[in-house]
């Protein structure tokens, strides 16, 4: 990451993870993530052990985006701000649109990215999102030896 700031650190993840997304390239979109990865949703909080247990979040992601129609994910950082050297706390906005339709309500997410071994890395993610229980199924499902925090 070339910024120095909360939020252009926070840009520049959604930047590049939404490239990587809208390239359907998963190795890209992975590298920006630590593992263990902790994924929250108002159901479930999912951790992700290694690599392998989110191929199948961003593969079902994929076609979840494809049955919508969708063109552009236009995410914004809402805020940004250290928590201490190492550790960045973001709040971002996701609006889904289909040629410039809204396709899903828009919903607020939150990510702990952290410096780990000289790199920035998404640690945690909690994705908001009220209207669609496909949606956050997909981010919180079955995976692989991934592991529910419920029992």
């Amino acid at each position: 990451m070339k910024g120095n700031d909360a939020k252009t650190i926070a840009e520049e993840f959604l930047s590049c993870t939404g490239a990587a997304i809208n390239a359907g390239d998963f190795d890209s979109f992975a590298e920006f993530f630590s593992f263990p990865h902790e994924i929250a949703t108002f159901d479930e909080i999912r951790i992700l052990r290694k690599k392998e247990d989110m191929r199948p979040i961003f593969d079902g992601m994929q076609r979840y985006h494809a049955s919508l129609g969708v063109t552009e994910m236009v995410r914004t950082v809402i805020e940004a701000s250290f928590e201490g050297a190492d550790k960045v706390q973001a709040t971002h906005m996701t609006r889904i649109l289909s040629h410039s339709r809204l396709v899903q309500e828009p919903y607020p997410a939150f990510s702990v990215i952290e410096r780990i071994d000289g790199r920035w890395l998404i640690v945690l993610t909690a994705y908001a999102i009220q209207d669609s229980p496909k949606h956050s199924a997909i981010l919180t499902g079955p995976i692989g030896n991934a592991e529910s925090d419920r029992s």
